[in-house]
């Protein structure tokens, strides 16, 4: 079992961004589309307003994206109390003509789902965007848990030879 520096078991907030595989990362197949500007507006809602000694005029607080609007690959929701809806957007990076199918395993409190669930690329470089929504299921919220407790499940888009994994965590209300 991977533990955490506490001894805990480890959850993906502590092992899943640093495993990395070279050989997959040569051909990954699709990659999730953000821009820099979309990393500085997002870091704008951190108070972050100075990049490599240039100040930058963040949008009206009001206008700022919410975290998971970046089109970042895992997803973090804290405090869900119904349904949340989530935009992503992918590039094909692969093959020239590549269909991928929507696969999740969700905590048992959550269902995840994806619209579309099939991804039909017609040629390299091609952009599609897809919601994936992640919804409590009736009469799962525990009273024991606090809004602390995170659950982990994840998403994947598979093709016959890509499976691009996505986290989730997923915090109640």
């Amino acid at each position: 079992m991977v533990t955490d520096e506490t001894g805990n078991p480890a959850t993906p907030f502590a092992i899943d961004a640093g495993h990395f595989n070279p050989v997959k990362a040569a051909d990954p197949g699709l990659v999730y589309d953000a821009s820099y500007m979309d990393y500085v507006v997002y870091t704008c809602s951190f108070g972050v307003t100075q990049y490599f000694d240039v100040a930058y005029n963040c949008p009206n607080s009001s206008s700022l994206p919410e975290p998971t609007d970046l089109s970042y690959p895992s997803i973090q929701i804290s405090g869900l109390n119904g349904t949340k809806n989530i935009k992503r957007t992918v590039a094909n990076v692969g093959k020239r003509s590549s269909d991928y199918m929507f696969s999740a395993k969700s905590p048992e409190e959550f269902s995840i789902t994806a619209t579309p669930n099939f991804l039909e690329f017609n040629h390299v470089g091609q952009k599609i965007s897809f919601n994936i929504t992640v919804t409590v299921k009736m009469g799962q919220i525990p009273n024991k848990y606090g809004p602390d407790r995170y659950y982990f499940g994840w998403y994947a888009w598979t093709n016959q030879n890509h499976v691009v994994r996505s986290q989730v965590a997923v915090s109640f209300t």
